[in-house]
């Protein structure tokens, strides 16, 4: 928690296979479900 910033609300991360990612994320992990902007379409 930062004093200035007040608490955390969002996390982001970089990965290298989003598919392989998200995947990890919602079956090992049970979180989501994620939202992946699409840009350039």
């Amino acid at each position: 928690m930062s004093r200035i910033f007040g608490s955390l609300r969002q996390n982001g991360y970089v990965v290298r296979d989003i598919a392989a990612a998200l995947h990890h994320w919602t079956t090992v992990l049970g979180v989501g479900p994620f939202f992946v902007p699409v840009h350039g379409l």
